[in-house]
């Protein structure tokens, strides 16, 4: 699929199509030239004419680059929009020249055409300082400024040299030799901006448009450079050669502009391979070979006595190399800020190994000596290094022999189960926690011990799994005495199953026994006393039969206890008529101790609710409620049948046996008993359960 780049870079718009032409443009500007050298007007009005021409091109250029630079920020299209405004001041500083030199036939310098000449240096320049760029530290910034300082300098002073002076010593207008200055101060300043662009690195500006931006400001320097000398000793001719060198910076500023454009609406960047203008240190090289340059000016200004005021010339010279004194200075300090500072770092990295050493001492002692098995194995599960322990364990001599024979024999030789060991694995490599799992192993001799197994994967600083290291703990002999001891436990369940049992069988002896007994009495009040007997000890019976059908040998399901001890209540006292029994309990489990006494006080007070509350064959309701609340427990027996006598007392109520009993079994259970006459009977017992009493 083609995009707008690809057809673009194909098209007659393509960058290597315009480099092309450009050197196309070039050859024919040199052809023409040499065939209008003999004709002077025509040579300067083809030159003249050929520079607007080229540069009204570029402002077209600038201006496009300028107008979409704005999607790379703020600073970079004022960066254009200047480059564009230099461009348009040499067009009208070159336009003027035309006018002067071809229309108007007069003095082309020094003219009104200076002042926009002049101007072109420092808006170029300007535009080269508002690229961003790549922030700096303070020292970084220190150095920069020094080496910029001090080529510009050392070039001032070639140019001092070459140019100035000389044109002041030959030139008699005053007025032409500041313009002739001006001009090398303004090659100055772009020189200064060339070396800055040089020796920085700008944030996100692609390296195509900054290359052509210094390579034009390289070429304008050297042609103003010629055009001085020769204007100094009379020899420029306009319209001659030396125009080409700023047709040629010009072409460079719009080949700059176009790879911008290209860059900006079409990320196309040819130079990305390309390092920076400056990848190299210069601060080594830079102060000698200014030196050399410096000393080398001094010294052949003053043999070949070019000049007659040598002053400016030595104080200029002299300059330089102070500067060149305190930059070395300065790389000096900060030099052996760099030693202090490694020499630091090396001490203190010294010490961390000598830490690392103490540190892997202290671990490989632990290592060894930990009298629990210790491994580091690789994520397929091959050891990398075990302790003695370990290889004590599996009954191997040695750990390198342990590592050697399961690694190189069969990489799973001591797991027994060998399905478990790759889903733990497996699930090792899912988490990072540590995994806990009970695993039998193979030993040397084929003996298998089991062992509490614990590892964990370590990751390295990619999040990537690295190994394994975990610990094996021998719990051979734990696991025969706790096999012993849950066996024994078993016995034991079992044992105290057949007392409940036996129990239960002896209190149903005795309530037959009971039951046989009435047979051969006639009196009503001794069969009702040994009915009553033997609910009371079906009562207790029926504690004992739960006990020994449940699970938990120490507490019972009271809730189940009272729904059953009614059910035979209300069957032994074979009621005729309808007295319904109402049971609202809470889940509660209750301990031997605490469910006997309570249930006999249940068999006590739904007996007498049962014989006397509805006599008649009354109908009425008895109920049973059971709550827990903050530990403690309340038991509510009530009926609604006629109550005790009004001319009863309490106290009389409290001499029947049945009520003695209840009254002792509430001492029992450490409760309180209150009773309330005033619609039928209800009894309010308030308990906690008895704490278990340790048998011996």
């Amino acid at each position: 699929m083609n995009t707008d780049a690809d057809y673009l870079d194909r098209s007659f718009l393509s960058f290597k199509n315009m480099v092309i032409l450009s050197f196309i443009i070039i050859f024919i500007y040199l052809l023409l030239l040499n065939l209008f050298k003999s004709d002077e007007a025509m040579s300067v009005l083809f030159s003249d004419s050929s520079s607007l021409i080229i540069e009204i091109v570029v402002i077209i250029g600038l201006l496009y680059a300028a107008k979409i630079s704005g999607v790379m920020g703020h600073r970079v299209k004022i960066a254009w929009l200047l480059f564009t405004l230099a461009t348009v001041s040499y067009f009208l500083g070159d336009t003027i020249w035309t006018l002067l030199e071809i229309v108007l036939n007069t003095t082309t310098f020094p003219s009104v055409a200076d002042i926009f000449y002049l101007a072109f240096y420092p808006l170029f320049a300007l535009a080269i300082y508002y690229l961003p760029r790549t922030p700096m530290k303070r020292s970084e910034e220190f150095k920069l400024f020094m080496d910029m300082l001090i080529i510009t300098l050392t070039v001032g002073l070639i140019f001092l040299t070459f140019l100035i002076v000389p044109a002041f010593e030959m030139n008699n207008e005053f007025l032409g030799s500041i313009i002739s200055t001006a001009y090398v101060i303004g090659d100055l300043i772009l020189l200064f901006a060339l070396v800055r662009m040089m020796l920085l690195t700008f944030k996100d500006i692609p390296l195509g448009p900054l290359l052509f931006i210094g390579i034009s400001i390289f070429v304008q320097i050297i042609t103003d450079s010629i055009y001085s000398f020769q204007s100094t000793h009379g020899t420029y001719i306009s319209g001659g050669l030396l125009d080409v060198g700023w047709i040629i910076s010009f072409i460079l500023i719009g080949l700059a502009a176009l790879l911008q454009i290209k860059y900006v609406k079409y990320g196309y960047n040819p130079f990305t391979k390309l390092p920076r203008p400056m990848t190299i240190n210069l601060s080594t090289y830079i102060p000698i070979l200014l030196v050399i340059i410096a000393y080398a000016v001094i010294i052949w200004a003053n043999e070949n006595q070019i000049i007659s005021n040598f002053f400016y010339v030595e104080v200029l010279g002299g300059i330089i190399i102070l500067l060149i004194l305190i930059r070395q200075a300065y790389t000096l300090n900060e030099n052996k800020n760099l030693y202090i500072s490694a020499r630091n770092e090396i001490d203190n990295r010294e010490k961390i190994e000598r830490n690392l050493i103490k540190s892997r001492k202290h671990f490989k002692s632990i290592f060894d000596n930990s009298p629990i098995g210790i491994f580091h194995s690789s994520i397929e599960g091959k050891f990398i290094e075990v302790n003695k322990s370990l290889a004590d364990m599996l009954k191997y001599d040695s750990p390198e022999q342990l590592i050697s024979m399961v690694n190189k024999d069969n990489i799973s030789k001591i797991y027994v189960d060998k399905e478990k060991r790759s889903k733990i694995i497996n699930k090792a490599l899912k988490e990072t926690a540590w995994q806990f799992y009970e695993n039998d192993f193979y030993c040397k001799d084929g003996s298998i011990i089991t062992s509490e197994l614990s590892f964990k994967l370590i990751k390295d600083q990619e999040d990537s799994p690295k190994y394994l290291e975990g610990f094996i703990v021998d719990i051979t002999e734990r696991k025969k005495a706790e096999n012993e001891i849950i066996n024994s436990l078993n016995e034991k369940e079992l044992l105290l199953k057949e007392i409940h049992h036996r129990v239960k069988n002896n209190l149903q002896v005795i309530t037959s026994i009971l039951d046989l007994q009435k047979y051969f009495v006639d009196e009503e009040e001794t069969i009702n006393i040994l009915s009553e007997s033997q609910n009371r000890v079906k009562s207790m019976a029926t504690v004992h039969e739960m006990l020994y059908q449940s699970t938990d040998l120490i507490n019972i399901n009271f809730t189940d206890y009272i729904y059953s001890l009614v059910s035979d209540l209300c069957y032994s006292y074979s009621l005729k008529h309808e007295i319904r029994t109402i049971i609202n309990v809470d889940e509660i489990y209750l301990n031997i101790e605490t469910a006997i006494p309570c249930g006999l006080i249940i068999n006590e007070l739904v007996s007498n609710s049962l014989k006397y509350a509805f006599p008649d064959h009354r109908e009425g309701e008895i109920k049973i409620e059971l709550k827990e609340e903050n530990d403690e427990i309340t038991l509510i027996v009530s009926d609604n049948g006629v109550g005790f006598p009004e001319d009863m007392d309490y106290k009389d109520v409290k001499k029947s046996l049945g009520l003695k009993l209840v009254n002792m079994l509430t001492e029992q259970i450490d409760g309180t008993i209150d009773l309330d006459r005033s619609q039928g009977t209800k009894f309010t017992i308030k308990f906690k359960e008895l704490k278990y009493k340790r048998r011996f």
